[in-house]
């Protein structure tokens, strides 16, 4: 019976072992992919976001504080707390990488066509609530967008068509 608790105890510690071994790859793998979405993020809209990026034990997603960013001519973020939550295995595979981004307190601007379409410049104290997928350059697929402020409130959902074509009269591209 002794050689039997002890091949027992050994399995215990091995489990014990390999399942801590698991959950200290899992959780690296999560915090270096937080680096490496908003590195992607960067890369793909040609835009170099600044913030301090802290990103939540086991989980892939990670906070953005004191975020500052230019996106080409379309937005300028000065200021503002955005949460992202990505797919961590999207992330490897290259090609789409959908990201759900939350945000509050936000100040900013819009730039170019889109101000003029909106008739907004200045948009302080935004809430954004966000659904994109990123393709290898830009933008590619919107599914859910609602943006609150004083002076700019607006949703974009996936399907809207009426959108799309008023986007593509403004000659806007995202």
């Amino acid at each position: 019976m002794k050689p039997f608790r002890l091949a027992n105890r050994k399995f215990i510690v091995v489990s014990v072992l390999c399942g801590l071994s698991v959950l200290i790859v899992w959780g690296s793998f999560l915090y270096i992919a937080a680096y490496w979405t908003k590195y992607e993020i960067e890369r793909r809209i040609k835009a170099d976001i600044q913030g301090d990026v802290r990103p939540v034990l086991f989980q892939p997603r990670f906070a953005l504080k004191n975020v500052n960013f230019v996106w080409k001519d379309k937005l300028k973020v000065s200021s503002g707390e955005v949460d992202i939550e990505y797919d961590a295995m999207q992330l490897i595979s290259g090609e789409l990488l959908r990201v759900k981004i939350q945000g509050g307190n936000i100040q900013g601007e819009l730039l170019g066509t889109w101000s003029e379409i909106e008739g907004v410049k200045q948009v302080d104290e935004l809430t954004l609530i966000a659904d994109l997928g990123f393709g290898r350059h830009g933008l590619r697929e919107i599914h859910d967008v609602e943006v609150n402020s004083p002076t700019l409130k607006f949703r974009i959902q996936e399907g809207q068509p009426l959108l799309a074509r008023r986007l593509q009269k403004a000659k806007v591209s995202l």
